[in-house]
């Protein structure tokens, strides 16, 4: 009975893992980018170039909670 439940969780702990994967490359991409937005905007002393490297930050935000989720998901 255990082995059938294993089987079964088997593919959705691997579209997890892959959800996971998918999520943390995204979240590279928006620190990347909002490092770089601010930078832009530190060095060209334009404060609305500075403020709108919250919004990448905010998605990461957002994408870490989400990867959170995932995985404690996943743990139970």
């Amino acid at each position: 009975m255990k082995t059938e439940r294993a089987q079964k969780d088997a593919p959705a702990e691997e579209r997890n893992r892959q959800r996971i994967d998918r999520l943390e490359r995204l979240r590279r991409v928006l620190l990347v980018l909002g490092t770089l937005i601010l930078l832009g905007g530190y060095v060209s002393s334009l404060l609305p170039v500075m403020y709108a490297s919250a919004l990448p930050l905010l998605g990461v935000a957002l994408v870490t909670y989400r990867i959170k989720y995932l995985e404690e998901s996943g743990n139970q």
